[in-house]
């Protein structure tokens, strides 16, 4: 949601139009949906990822398309 937020007031501090916002508010909840489908010892692991969770958590934009 915090992204969400920033985005609708950047969008009104550059002054788009109103259908424009809204959709740039709901395009930035959705900026990481793909994280669901990471597990979530992963996306909470407190320190440095190995090199096969990284590519996971990287992985998370191609699984957005799945959606």
């Amino acid at each position: 949601m915090n992204v969400a937020v920033l985005a609708v007031g950047l969008g009104v501090a550059v002054e788009l139009k109103r259908a424009d916002i809204e959709k740039l508010g709901i395009g930035a909840m959705l900026h990481d949906i793909g994280k669901s489908a990471i597990p979530a010892e992963i996306l909470n692991k407190q320190g440095k990822l190995d090199d096969r969770e990284f590519f996971i958590i990287q992985s998370h934009v191609f699984e957005a398309n799945s959606f």
